[in-house]
């Protein structure tokens, strides 16, 4: 990726609804100061790449003391990745 290098996504997905590939970054140690530091040059750099969150970058979060919760997986699954019937 432009202005970071190579970039591993927790997952890349093809979305049934749009046909484009989908990119998911789940930043799970967002209370450690400098995991949250590289997770934020990360999604700057998708943006300067012009992959932006609502449209092809999943981004979910997590700390210690607050856990993803299951629902927003599903929600966020639905709404990206599989047509709306």
């Amino acid at each position: 990726m432009n202005g970071y290098g190579i970039v591993y996504p927790d997952f890349t997905l093809l979305s049934r609804k749009t046909g484009k590939e989908i990119y998911w970054e789940h930043e799970g140690m967002m209370d450690d100061q400098e995991y949250a530091r590289k997770a934020i040059q990360k999604i700057e750099s998708y943006q300067m790449n012009d992959i932006y969150q609502a449209d092809r970058l999943i981004l979910t979060f997590e700390t210690k003391q607050c856990v993803l919760n299951s629902k927003i997986i599903e929600n966020l699954t639905a709404r990206y990745l599989f047509e709306m019937i």
